[in-house]
């Protein structure tokens, strides 16, 4: 017999989790603009995405918050407000074919359909919600279905009317994009122009071609991601919602032609910035009196450069007069809490005058309010050492009140069943099988439990596992799954699907189906597992009394807890005994619970089971004539890897065959058991948590910064 025993094993380490990555998470992007004759734009996007993907979270916005005001009186013009969209409009969403030379002219595909909630896996439904800057869409359309994603919509008034020219300026993508691009293409398309077309790029080095007056066209090779890329485009006036009333041709030449004057102008503009919010707050801060206001104002006055010393003069002298209201009317209103503090003694007039009082710039006008108020302290000391002598009262109550309940049902809460097996040892093979071992021991199915059950497959032959190339492996299925238990027919449904063999490669696919079968193979085992009868139906009714009373001490436990943690704001002794107070009745019963939990035949087994583990443990220990025979020892690497001890066991069973000459083929699942490690990680784990759905109440798109300009998107692959 050929050894097979580090092959089998390294069948379940080797399940692969990634995929390897492409240099490019993005091969196409292509943006078809194409402007309206009123100032609206219809945008088309087009891309196809390298590795594996369920979809595209998106965020598009027609209007970027971090734009400049706009300032017609400087020399340059860069990106403003004037450059935001006013709304935005989905036209359609379409899974299309992959194509390097996709046409917009015409496009066909599949439509996608708008949903409130959808599945991982998923294909031909997005979600859609929108917020004041644009929209977020999640596009569920699986790499499994060879689609490329196109998307259209249109951002109204995008396009500024000047004097002299018309101007789109775009934010293509935020610093929020979260895929690199391998080719970006951007087409403006303006049938209408006749004489006029001129652009420009920010971001990324990109090639312009302006060969016709109705389009420019932008080439970006390599798209790093977190880019954040915008163009901008002017041509031929025309009549647009939005007007600027300067002549700004030869103010944004010089922008984007002098790399001095946009760093001006960026100065400039921040100065603008500063002054124009700064007033904003000095103005809420003079009606409010609001010192938080006050204090914004002074934050963003003094970012004001000297370039612009009048401006940041006249503001500081507004801040100084509306400080001196401000502070006038924060000390009569520290006087008057003080007052209220010394006639109401209570501990929330005393905070309320004390935070008042810190915030006080006059220091001799502090001291004495002080002064003042540690009259109420002391007096407020005084009453919380008075409650505290209650509070203890009730504390020693609750804890004679607990043992009284423990010690009064100290029969009911010992073992309903005697344990009739005490051996240390047990050897036999029992019958139960590793999934009701499992519930026995922990009430519910381990990643140990998963293991172990693979490993049984492969002991009895209904599976049968062959090694590949370096790393990769295949599974052959060697009996009918519906012929089999339930539980080892929803284990091999799992690992199998419907295919008779499955490779490495297949195992880290079809995600979605394999969660729910691995739920359903988990349901089913503990179904079966608690007909068992391991443990009782239903507590002892002198035992369920007890659960009661614990309860009850436990909840006026936190009750008390939670008035103290009120009351008390100087001593502190009872908050932390009632802290731990809820400690004791929930350990009373969870020991009332454990005493009293499992039947006669679960005692039995659960103690055959501990035995047989320290049997396993001890392995190493007994002679040669005192161990099994070796065909039960394959049966035996189950149990262990189960009980997590495997290694040790396996290392043990080696020694063993070999100082008995016996060859360590005969020992089939005897491999490395080390790799069984990663199973769960590999299969069970990842398949278990996999799953998932977004609804339209809890989704939201991804955002991001950057750019000078209108709009922008952002996102990735989910």
């Amino acid at each position: 017999m050929k050894k097979i025993f580090l092959s089998i094993m390294l069948f379940i380490l080797s399940i692969p989790l990634f995929v390897n990555a492409e240099e490019f998470d993005v091969k196409n992007f292509y943006v078809n603009i194409d402007v309206q004759n009123n100032g609206d734009a219809i945008i088309e996007y087009y891309f196809d995405l390298n590795g594996s993907y369920n979809g595209y979270d998106l965020k598009i916005d027609f209007k970027n918050n971090n734009t400049f005001y706009f300032n017609s009186n400087l020399n340059s013009l860069g990106g403003s407000e004037l450059n935001n969209g006013t709304g935005i409009e989905l036209i359609s969403i379409m899974g299309v074919n992959k194509n390097d030379n996709f046409d917009f002219i015409n496009v066909s595909g599949d439509t996608f359909k708008e949903v409130d909630e959808a599945s991982t896996g998923k294909y031909g439904v997005y979600l859609y919600s929108q917020d004041r800057n644009g929209m977020s869409l999640k596009i569920f359309n699986p790499s499994k279905k060879k689609k490329a994603f196109y998307i259209k919509f249109k951002i109204k008034d995008l396009v500024i009317e000047h004097n002299d020219v018309s101007e789109l300026g775009l934010n293509i993508f935020t610093d929020g994009f979260r895929e690199s691009i391998e080719t970006l293409k951007c087409n403006i398309n303006i049938p209408f122009n006749k004489n006029l077309i001129k652009g420009w790029a920010h971001g990324a080095d990109t090639k312009i071609n302006t060969n016709s007056n109705t389009k420019i066209e932008y080439l970006v090779k390599g798209l790093k991601k977190y880019t954040a890329f915008d163009v901008r485009t002017v041509f031929d006036k025309i009549n647009a919602y939005k007007k600027s009333n300067i002549d700004a041709l030869d103010k944004i030449v010089l922008y984007e032609e002098d790399e001095d004057e946009q760093n001006t102008y960026i100065e400039l503009q921040n100065n603008y910035r500063y002054y124009i919010d700064a007033k904003n707050y000095l103005d809420i801060a003079l009606k409010s009196l609001d010192r938080t206001y006050y204090d914004n104002a002074i934050k963003l006055i003094y970012k004001i450069t000297d370039t612009e010393v009048d401006k940041k003069e006249e503001l500081l002298k507004i801040a100084s007069d509306i400080e001196l209201k401000i502070t006038e009317r924060e000390e009569n209103d520290a006087i008057n809490s003080v007052d209220n503090a010394l006639e109401y003694g209570t501990y929330y007039f005393y905070s309320t005058a004390v935070s008042k009082v810190n915030i006080l710039t006059n220091q001799s006008l502090k001291r004495e309010l002080s002064l003042r108020l540690n009259i109420v302290k002391e007096k407020l000391i005084k009453d919380e050492k008075k409650q505290m002598k209650y509070e203890m009262i009730v504390l020693v109550l609750i804890a004679l009140f607990d043992m009284l309940i423990i010690f009064s049902n100290k029969k009911y809460t010992k073992k309903k069943y005697a344990n009739k097996f005490n051996n240390k040892y047990f050897r036999d093979i029992l019958d139960d099988k590793i999934e009701d071992v499992s519930y026995l021991f922990y009430k519910e199915l381990r990643s140990n439990t998963f293991k172990a059950a693979i490993l049984e497959l492969i002991r009895a032959k209904k599976i049968q596992y062959e090694k590949m190339d370096k790393d990769e492996f295949k599974l052959k299925l060697l009996v009918d799954p519906e012929s089999l238990p339930t539980n080892e027919s929803n284990l091999i449904k799992y690992l199998f699907l419907d295919k008779k063999e499955v490779t490495s490669k297949d195992l880290a696919k079809n995600e979605s189906k394999r969660y729910s079968k691995i739920r359903k193979y988990r349901k089913d085992a503990i179904k079966e597992a608690k007909n068992k009868n391991y443990f009782e139906t239903k507590c002892d009714k002198k035992v369920s009394r007890a659960y009661f009373s614990l309860t009850m001490l436990m909840i006026i436990s936190i009750i008390g807890l939670l008035y103290t943690l009120c009351t008390h704001h100087f001593i502190f002794y009872t908050w932390i005994f009632y802290f731990f107070m809820p400690y004791l009745p929930i350990m009373s019963m969870i020991v009332i619970h454990d005493m009293n939990e499992r039947t006669a035949y679960g005692e039995d087994q659960f103690f055959k089971y501990k035995a047989i583990k320290r049997f396993l443990n001890d392995f190493g220990k007994f002679d040669d004539k005192s161990l099994p025979g070796v065909h039960l020892w394959d049966k035996y690497l189950v149990y262990a890897t189960f009980f997590g001890i495997a290694k040790k066991v396996e290392k043990e069973m080696k020694l063993r065959l070999e100082n008995m000459n016996i060859d360590d083929d005969l020992l089939v699942t005897s491999f490395n058991i080390s790799a069984l490690d990663s199973i769960s990680s590999a299969t069970y784990s990842s398949s278990y948590s996999g799953g998932s759905s977004s609804s339209g109440s809890s989704f939201s798109g991804f955002s991001g910064g950057g750019g000078s300009f209108g709009g922008g998107t952002s996102g990735g692959r989910f």
